[in-house]
């Protein structure tokens, strides 16, 4: 499928302004080219309309982060040697369960919080509820399951 001509080159109309040029530089078709390592602030102004963002330049990124997962059950779960986010989570006790992965960086993981017996993590109503997280930086990410069903 082809991208018709008047939106393949679509670039926005106004000025950049880079705090400190010796990080980056910035093409007028919004580029941004870097030069050096370090944070500098980069500002957008259109149509009296003005906006700024920090960025920072690495020297090396990793294409995995590490994502922790922990889950607090309101019911002790006295039987379960694990709960699953898709991922298995360890025992640390009947209440708690915890891990850490190294996970491929601008990825979504979706999934539901499961038990050993199969039952799984439900709304007031019994319905499952199902979880996503985007992993774009080192990640804690903290659930509390009220009901297993």
């Amino acid at each position: 499928m082809q991208v018709p001509p008047a939106l393949a080159c679509i670039q926005p109309k106004g000025e950049y302004q880079v705090e400190n040029e010796r990080i980056v530089s910035i093409a007028k078709d919004g580029t941004i080219i870097p030069k050096s390592v370090g944070k500098t602030v980069v500002q957008f102004q259109s149509e009296g309309i003005v906006s700024s963002k920090e960025i920072e330049i690495v020297d090396y990124l990793s294409d995995r982060v590490p994502v922790s997962i922990q889950v607090n059950s309101k019911d002790a779960l006295l039987d379960a040697l694990r709960v699953y986010a898709d991922l298995p989570l360890k025992k640390v006790d009947s209440h708690h369960f915890y891990n850490r992965f190294i996970l491929p960086i601008d990825t979504g993981l979706g999934f539901r919080l499961y038990l050993d017996d199969g039952k799984g993590e439900v709304d007031d109503y019994g319905a499952p509820i199902h979880h996503c997280i985007m992993i774009t930086h080192p990640l804690h990410k903290k659930f509390t399951v009220k009901r297993w069903l």
